[in-house]
């Protein structure tokens, strides 16, 4: 069974190799404070190698903002911006293939996806969702509202 584990804030390549969207727990200290990271590819930028790869993600603080907590069949649950998590999972029912300069979420083109690694893993990553639970972040802890 494929693993999901805590990323630094700095997701690494080895990050980057497991299941993707990665664990939402972030190891190790913060500056911000933050225990979870949102991996929407919207907050992603491209690596600096020239390999496929990206960089990022948002820090969630304890937030007034919604959070959803996404359930997976194979993996850890991770921790997204309740919009991000429905852009994912709505990408994961397509089945078609988008044209390279087509925005298939948010403000993001397939090439740029492409360019990151993340096509077709991130539609992918998302289509053994199980279940979303809807919350706030208090203390670094998911809470359902």
């Amino acid at each position: 069974m494929p693993v999901s584990t805590p990323a630094s804030i700095n997701a690494s390549k080895n990050t980057q190799s497991t299941v993707f969207p990665p664990d939402s727990r972030v190891s190790g200290v913060s500056s911000t404070g933050a225990k979870h990271m949102c991996y929407c590819a919207t907050h992603l930028q491209p690596g600096e190698s020239d390999e496929p790869s990206w960089t990022g993600g948002e820090p969630m603080i304890n937030n007034d903002s919604d959070s959803a907590r996404i359930h997976f069949d194979d993996r850890e649950s991770t921790i997204f911006h309740r919009r991000c998590a429905r852009q994912a999972i709505s990408l994961s029912f397509r089945h078609d293939e988008p044209a390279e300069r087509e925005m298939v979420l948010d403000t993001l083109t397939k090439s740029k996806l492409d360019k990151m690694g993340l096509w077709p893993s991130h539609r992918d990553g998302f289509k053994n969702a199980t279940g979303v639970e809807c919350g706030l972040l208090k203390d670094g802890e998911f809470e359902n509202i």
